[in-house]
């Protein structure tokens, strides 16, 4: 799955200006995370066409950066997502970020950023969730 990184100056109004060149272009999006540090801000969305997003975008002016994102299925449970990360720190895996996508029932669906994704998936490969867009 990927997942595009905006940076951007904090100011009013800038999630809807995202949205709204977005919706412009009939695109969705599906998952979000944004906060602001600094007096920048840090927006992670989930989109379909992540190139296609990307260029829409910096042709409007932002900073982005496209990543692979690694979505595991966790159960809901204490230490579950000590383990994950404790799995990866062993095999040498740096978590860049997490965040939740969804729950489902006793389950959530994690995002996490890596600085391996290849080394990550091997190491947690019980825990990939294939089922999204």
């Amino acid at each position: 799955m990927k997942e595009l990184t905006i940076f951007a100056e904090d100011r009013v109004g800038l999630l809807a200006k995202i949205s709204n060149k977005l919706s412009e272009k009939k695109i969705n999006i599906d998952y979000i995370s944004a906060e602001s540090i600094g007096g920048t801000a840090i927006m992670h969305i989930v989109v379909k066409d992540g190139e296609k997003v990307k260029k829409i975008l910096e042709e409007a002016g932002f900073l982005t950066a496209l990543s692979d994102v690694l979505v595991l299925k966790l159960k809901d449970r204490p230490g579950e997502m000590g383990t994950v990360a404790a799995i990866l720190a062993f095999k040498g895996v740096n978590i860049r970020s997490v965040y939740s996508l969804e729950k489902k029932g006793n389950e959530g669906i994690f995002a996490f950023k890596v600085d391996d994704i290849r080394k990550a998936k091997e190491a947690v490969k019980s825990y990939v969730y294939t089922k999204m867009g």
